[in-house]
């Protein structure tokens, strides 16, 4: 979503659909930002004078007005959205022409969103699951933009933290993806990020990280990791350490096609 909320200016709006405390760093950008959640708690939500303001609101009765929002940021919600239909034409109702959407879904037929929903059976709140082509079809049917970038995004199977299982998490983070490398599978594979719009000529390419941070979630390019200080080999493995919160992970070469 980075390449959208970077070229919105101090006069724009971004809405965070199904913000929780915040699905993004809101400091790091220029832009307005209106975080929506039929939850909200004001101590753990950021604030920066009059610049960020938050609706109590389900996500498909947006309370705002038609064509008043320069971008809208659904990252890791709509798989959570009970009428994810009613959603996407309520973003398309309230968003501007020239606007973008911002979307990251899980693969609901992989083996993340597998694992996910064992783990929390009944109680994730996964209701919804997507293919790919399924969620551009809906997108585009409900909003009227068309697809202009995608990614693939990879597991940190952080969400296992919950259960202070570090060690787990770091084996399963490392693991998957030496047998994706080996094999030539995608059980590392999260899903899907999504821009809509109609124009993409201000937009920067999105790359699709291979290493993620077993504990942060953070996915940063594998040149940048492998020439990073913190780099050293054991036991025949390379292991680096986050760039975001300094956690020890397993450095892997990206299969071909991702960074």
């Amino acid at each position: 979503m980075n390449n959208i909320l970077t070229i919105l200016n101090a006069s724009q709006i971004a809405v965070d659909l199904g913000c929780g405390p915040g699905s993004f760093n809101y400091l790091a950008y220029r832009c307005r930002i209106v975080g929506i959640d039929v939850s909200l708690d004001p101590s753990a939500l950021p604030r920066s004078g009059d610049r960020i303001d938050y609706v109590r609101s389900l996500s498909n009765e947006i309370p705002l007005a038609p064509h008043s929002v320069d971008a809208v940021i659904c990252n890791h919600t709509l798989e959570h959205f009970n009428n994810y239909v009613k959603t996407l034409q309520e973003i398309g109702r309230v968003l501007k022409p020239d606007g973008y959407i911002w979307i990251s879904v899980p693969n609901g037929f992989g083996f993340d969103d597998m694992l996910y929903r064992a783990v929390f059976p009944g109680k994730g709140g996964h209701v919804n699951r997507f293919s790919f082509q399924a969620m551009v079809d809906a997108v585009e049917k409900n909003t009227g933009l068309r697809l202009l970038q995608s990614c693939l995004l990879f597991s940190s199977f952080t969400y296992l933290m919950k259960f202070n299982h570090r060690y787990s998490v770091f084996v399963l983070n490392a693991g998957t993806r030496i047998v994706d490398k080996l094999l030539g599978t995608r059980l590392s594979l999260y899903g899907w990020g999504f821009v809509f719009g109609r124009d993409d000529s201000s937009l920067t390419p999105l790359y699709s990280y291979f290493n993620v941070c077993c504990k942060c979630g953070a996915g940063d390019p594998f040149d940048r990791l492998n020439a990073s200080a913190g780099v050293r080999r054991r036991l025949g493995f390379r292991f680096f350490d986050c760039l975001h919160c300094g956690a020890t992970n397993v450095l892997m070469t990206p299969p071909p096609g991702l960074s």
